[in-house]
């Protein structure tokens, strides 16, 4: 406030930046975010390309090789229930 009891706009300002900090971070922040562009979410191409690998690998090894993948699946199946069955009992809600 000034010396006739007035506050001026700039003591307003600093009294107002005194009593709340953290409207100024908001302020900032939003001006922030509207002069920041936003970047679209990237794909990340190692990833997907290893995991199409692998789909794609597994698709066409079930074409080829019925027989075989049924017995590796079965096999897989079999070795986690034996030795991870346990695990699936405890975290089961039921």
């Amino acid at each position: 406030m000034s010396r006739q009891g007035v506050s001026t706009p700039s003591a307003a300002r600093e009294e107002q930046e005194q009593s709340a900090p953290y409207l100024v971070s908001i302020k900032q922040d939003q001006e922030k975010t509207e002069t920041t562009p936003v970047r679209p979410a990237a794909l990340d191409m190692v990833v997907f390309g290893v995991t199409a690998v692998i789909a794609i690998g597994f698709v066409i090894w079930s074409f080829v090789s019925t027989a075989r993948l049924a017995c590796v699946s079965d096999d897989a199946l079999s070795g986690i229930m034996e030795y991870l069955g346990w695990w699936s009992v405890s975290v089961s809600p039921w």
